[in-house]
């Protein structure tokens, strides 16, 4: 089964990563935009899991 694809960033349209903080319990996956000039990431919080922070970057205001 492959990982949900990441939407592009919301404010400046870049591509998105999915990063895992080595040795935390606390935050341990985020997504964040590759543009160094964007400064838009979101973290899973209490020992989320990477679907969980896909899902949370792929959240936008409109959808159904």
């Amino acid at each position: 089964m492959s990982e949900p694809k990441l939407k592009p960033c919301p404010f400046c349209g870049g591509e998105a990563v999915l990063k895992k903080v080595p040795n935390t319990l606390i935050t341990p996956y985020y997504v964040r935009c590759d543009n160094k000039e964007c400064a838009m990431w979101v973290a899973t919080c209490n020992r989320g899991t990477a679907e969980e922070a896909i899902e949370l970057w792929n959240r936008r205001a409109n959808d159904e």
